[in-house]
C-alpha cells in the first residue's frame, strides 16, 4: 500500500518539473550554503558589536515566528499546493516524525560512551532535530527559481507539519531537568504549524489560488522577508551563546559527527533500499543532511537546558555543512 502511494506521489503535474540537476552541482550547493552563512554573519556581527541587543534578537524572532514565516507558508501553500498532484502528501508529516525519532536513536548511541558528560539529552535533541525549515527553504531560494522551487517549498512546509508538532510539544519536556517544564495542550499549537494546517484545509475547501491578490500580495512581501530574518536571527543567537568556544570538545565532535555523517549515512542506506520517486528521496536526503536546528536554543532557554552545549553543536554543524551538504547531495546523485 505504502509503496503504491510513494510511486503515485508527484506522478502527474509535478513530474514535469523535476529539474533537480542544479542541486547536484557541488559548486552550486557550496556557494548556496556560503551565501547563507554570509547572511548569518550579519546577525553575528550585529550581536558581537552590540548594535543588536538581546531584546532585539527576541523581537526579530517574534516577527519571524508569528508573522513572516506564517505569511510565507500561507502564500506558498495556497498558491501552489494541488492535492491531486500530491497524492500521499500526508506521508510527509509522518515521515518527519520518523526521521526525528531516527535522529534521536543515533544521538543515543553516540552519547552513550561519553564519560562525565551531563548534556546527554541536549546531545540527542540536537541529533533528532535538524534545521528543517529555514536552511533548506533558503537554500532552495538561492539555488533555483520557478515552479519547481515553489513545489519543493510546499513539500518542505508539509514535512514541517509533523516536525513542528513534536519539536514544540515534546522536545521542551525532554530537555527540561527534573521535569521543570509541564506539557500542556497549548504546547501543540504554534503559529507556523497553525498557518500550515489552515492553509492546507483552505485549499481543500476553496481550491488552489483562492486568495485574492489584495491579500496575497502583501502576505508575499511579508513572507519573503522570512529568509533574511531567519539568517540574521541564526547568526545573532550563535553569537549570543558563544557556541564557538565549547567546554567539552570530545562531546561536541561526537555530536557533530553523529549529526552530519552518521545520521545522513543511515538515511541514505534506507533510501537506497526503499523504492520511491526520486524527488521524494531527494527531499528526505536534503533534510537528513541539514545541521542542527537553531530553534533548539530558543526551546533550550525556557526549558532550562544546557544552551552552551546546544549552541556549540548548532554553530559547528552549520559551519561544516558548507562541505557536508554538497558532499551528501553528490553522493545521492551518484548512487541513487
Amino acid at each position: 500500500m505504502l509503496k503504491k502511494v510513494y510511486n503515485e506521489l508527484f506522478k502527474h503535474h509535478f513530474k514535469e518539473y523535476i529539474m533537480i540537476e542544479q542541486f547536484y552541482d557541488f559548486q552550486s550547493i557550496a556557494f548556496g550554503v556560503l551565501k547563507i552563512l554570509l547572511l548569518a554573519s550579519v546577525g553575528y556581527a550585529l550581536r558581537v558589536s552590540k548594535l543588536l541587543k538581546k531584546e532585539g534578537i527576541d523581537g526579530i524572532g517574534n516577527v519571524l515566528v508569528w508573522a513572516a514565516l506564517p505569511a510565507l507558508m500561507i502564500t506558498k501553500i495556497t498558491g501552489n499546493f494541488e492535492p491531486a498532484a500530491f497524492k500521499g502528501w500526508w506521508l510527509l508529516p509522518i515521515s518527519a516524525i520518523i526521521i526525528a525519532l531516527g535522529g534521536l536513536a543515533i544521538g543515543y548511541v553516540f552519547q552513550k560512551p561519553l564519560k562525565e558528560f551531563g548534556a546527554r539529552r541536549e546531545f540527542m535533541g540536537a541529533c533528532a532535530f535538524q534545521n528543517s525549515g529555514y536552511l533548506p527553504m533558503t537554500l532552495v531560494t538561492f539555488i533555483c527559481s520557478g515552479v519547481f522551487c515553489d513545489k519543493l517549498l510546499v513539500l518542505i512546509f508539509l514535512f514541517l507539519i509533523g516536525y513542528n508538532l513534536i519539536l514544540w510539544s515534546l522536545l521542551p519536556p525532554f530537555l527540561s531537568p527534573k521535569k521543570a517544564y509541564k506539557l500542556k495542550l497549548s504546547s501543540f499549537i504554534n503559529a507556523p504549524l497553525t498557518a500550515t494546517v489552515l492553509s492546507v484545509i483552505s485549499v481543500f475547501l476553496f481550491g488552489t489560488g483562492w486568495m485574492p491578490e489584495i491579500i496575497s500580495d502583501p502576505l508575499k512581501l511579508l513572507g519573503n522577508s522570512s529568509f533574511p530574518l531567519a539568517l540574521i536571527t541564526l547568526g545573532a543567537y550563535l553569537a549570543e551563546h558563544t557556541g564557538h568556544m565549547p567546554e567539552n570538545w570530545k562531546a561536541l565532535i561526537s555530536a557533530v559527527f553523529a549529526k552530519l555523517i552518521a545520521f545522513p549515512a543511515v538515511v541514505f542506506m534506507i533510501l537506497k533500499a526503499i523504492p520511491m520517486e526520486e524527488t521524494y528521496k531527494f527531499l528526505f536526503m536534503l533534510e537528513a543532511a541539514m545541521p542542527s536546528a537553531v530553534t533548539l536554543v530558543i526551546i533550550g532557554y525556557y526549558s532550562k537546558a544546557d544552551n552552551k552545549f546546544l549552541s556549540g553543536i548548532i554553530f559547528y554543524t552549520h559551519l561544516l555543512s558548507v562541505i557536508s551538504i554538497p558532499v551528501w547531495l553528490y553522493v545521492f546523485k551518484s548512487f541513487l
